[in-house]
């Protein structure tokens, strides 16, 4: 029995320089996590110093996410023989929760704006939703679907998701469908056409109406493409010149306010004549 030694494991400093992965930053932009080594870990990204460590375990985790909050952290991990599972760690608490496990691979989560439901892709060939009030999954899409990597994002007001998929031609394009649970499932549609192998960093408008993503060939440079989700009325230069000689209505002046008109009132009051 050693005298005098502390009852909990000495807390050890150590200095890294490389094999860091899956920065992510949290949505307040407070915080930081990353992936160094095979385990998660955790600081400020304001004040620098000291990350904590979040899991240590031999296997190595991967696919770190932020909940909207700031507080919970998920990711993937192969702890189980030939089974990988989605964790979900609350900073608040330090507890650790696996909240689904799978004999497939499993992509890196990707989660909605409201924080009610997390995306992934299983085996590279379904699309599924876990709501996490109630821990049920279901699937939205299915396909050829190359991991993660940017290649998946929900819409701002949580109610879409954008994907890549690989067409039978090789062709990787972006496709949309509906989140929503249902009794009858949603069909995705093909919102690009791009005759092109590589396809990624989805990111949405902050009003939902347009898509952006990166897209290229193998050896080519890539390029960044838009896809306006909400139809627009096309602006000729013709109409925009026949403008300029259209002539101006000049604006109405403002209604005066029910406080002025009671003052003019007043003033009226005042200046009249005795009867």
């Amino acid at each position: 029995e050693l005298r005098g030694a502390p009852a909990t494991p000495p807390i050890e400093h150590q200095r890294f320089t490389n094999q860091f992965s899956d920065l992510v930053l949290s949505p307040d932009g407070k915080k930081v996590a990353f992936v160094l080594r095979g385990d998660v870990f955790a600081g400020s990204s304001k004040d620098g110093g000291d990350a904590q460590r979040i899991t240590s375990s031999p296997a190595r985790e991967y696919g770190v996410a932020w909940a909207p909050d700031s507080r919970r952290l998920f990711y993937v991990t192969p702890r189980e023989t030939q089974q990988q599972q989605l964790m979900l760690f609350d900073l608040t608490s330090r507890r650790e929760t696996v909240l689904l496990t799978s004999a497939d691979e499993l992509g890196a989560p990707v989660v909605a704006p409201d924080g009610l439901s997390v995306a992934f892709v299983e085996g590279r060939r379904a699309l599924k939703i876990l709501a996490l009030d109630a821990q049920q999954r279901r699937v939205v899409a299915q396909g050829f679907l190359p991991g993660n990597g940017g290649r998946m994002a929900w819409s701002p007001d949580s109610r879409s998701i954008a994907y890549v998929a690989v067409g039978p031609r090789g062709f990787a394009n972006v496709h949309l469908v509906a989140a929503a649970a249902s009794a009858k499932p949603a069909t995705p549609v093909m919102i690009s056409s791009l005759a092109n192998f590589n396809a990624g960093d989805i990111s949405w408008s902050p009003d939902g109406t347009f898509v952006t993503f990166v897209t290229g060939q193998r050896t080519e440079q890539h390029q960044v493409a838009r896809v306006d989700l909400v139809l627009r009325t096309p602006q000729f230069r013709e109409d925009r010149f026949r403008r300029l000689f259209e002539l101006e209505t000049p604006p109405s002046p403002p209604a005066p306010s029910a406080r002025a008109t009671r003052w003019k009132r007043t003033r009226e009051a005042v200046a009249a004549p005795p009867s």
